[in-house]
């Protein structure tokens, strides 16, 4: 049975598109967030958020008994979880085989929520609506956008129809499958076939990295979509490369996804993954990233994961570039960014 996790704010549509997939998907059936009420659950969301946004405050107990019950059952081929934390819940999150972000912009959300909601309210009572939102739920659907939307597998934008969104989460969940695992020595040749360069210069880079794998110095993962090597990934405990190099920092090395693998969710699995193994040994994790044009989709991408610059300007050859100091816009030209790992 595959568990298939929709999320989004409050108002974003979520439920709606729960309730439509569960008439087109076969045997399925459904488990609704709200239908629950849980030991811990949070009332004020901005003192939440200032505390630092634990998502397992909720017990989720009633939940996890729901989906292994419906699991045992052998009844269903899907399970559709109304579900707002995604991968971000301990409890939870080693069920869910596809989490799924609707991006409903925050003004659409609200204005739906009203016009839901608030047919018959008076003036006085959109007012005392409007200024709870601002003063107590803003925080946290913004902070969805900080933790759900980038560790999510696929972002589907909340201003397409309900259709289409439908119809995108069926052709999402009727994919072929990625799996992520560290990389092995005879796995080398494979990764330099797929990327179409078989050099003793490639092979040497590759090996390298592999080698202080098994030193304990590095995680080396590899991306393997339907049985084809898709992309790697390395992780370095105290990066020795980079701007922030041999500061006891985790640092992430030379994401890659192959161009015919490109828009499957691969990097974000990849990057979840390196996320998780930085965690266990610091606060926070850096990467490089170029500044030429072709790295502007890389650059997005990790903003949306999270990462900011480290507020030194931009480096050339690992050394801050001050002002009026000649460089090239080549590979050695970088911004250093940062996430924090809460």
């Amino acid at each position: 049975m595959k568990v298939i996790a929709i999320s989004a704010v409050t108002a974003g549509g979520k439920t709606t598109v729960v309730n439509e997939l569960k008439k087109r998907f076969p045997k399925s059936c459904a488990l609704h967030f709200d239908d629950y009420s849980f030991e811990g659950e949070v009332h004020d969301f901005h003192r939440w958020v200032l505390d630092g946004a634990d998502y397992n405050v909720w017990n989720l107990t009633p939940l996890e008994e729901d989906i292994v019950n419906i699991k045992k059952s052998g009844q269903y081929d899907y399970l559709l979880l109304d579900y707002p934390f995604a991968y971000f819940h301990e409890q939870i999150k080693k069920y869910i085989d596809v989490a799924i972000f609707i991006d409903t912009p925050l003004d659409v959300a609200l204005a739906r929520q009203i016009l839901r909601d608030m047919g018959a309210a008076s003036g006085d009572e959109i007012r005392n609506n409007l200024e709870m939102y601002l003063r107590y739920a803003r925080i946290a659907f913004v902070q969805m956008h900080i933790d759900i939307l980038p560790s999510s597998d696929y972002v589907i934008d909340g201003m397409k129809s309900i259709p289409d969104i439908v119809d995108e989460i069926l052709s999402i969940v009727n994919r072929k499958q990625c799996l992520v695992r560290k990389i092995k020595r005879e796995d080398i040749l494979g990764i330099c076939r797929a990327d179409n360069d078989e050099s003793e210069e490639n092979v040497h880079y590759l090996t390298g990295h592999v080698e202080r794998q098994a030193r304990g110095e590095c995680t080396a993962l590899l991306a393997v979509y339907e049985g084809e090597i898709a992309g790697y990934v390395f992780i370095y405990f105290n990066c020795r490369w980079g701007a922030l190099k041999n500061q006891n920092i985790p640092g992430i090395v030379d994401l890659y996804v192959f161009e015919k693998y490109r828009r499957c969710g691969i990097a974000t699995k990849l990057m979840n993954e390196a996320e998780k193994i930085a965690k266990q040994h610091g606060k926070k994790v850096y990467l490089d990233v170029c500044l030429d044009s072709s790295y502007g989709p890389a650059q997005v991408f990790y903003a949306k994961r999270g990462y900011v610059p480290d507020g030194n300007g931009v480096y050339y050859e690992d050394k801050v570039c001050r002002e009026n100091m000649n460089c090239v816009n080549d590979d050695e030209l970088t911004l250093c960014l940062v996430k924090d790992l809460i």
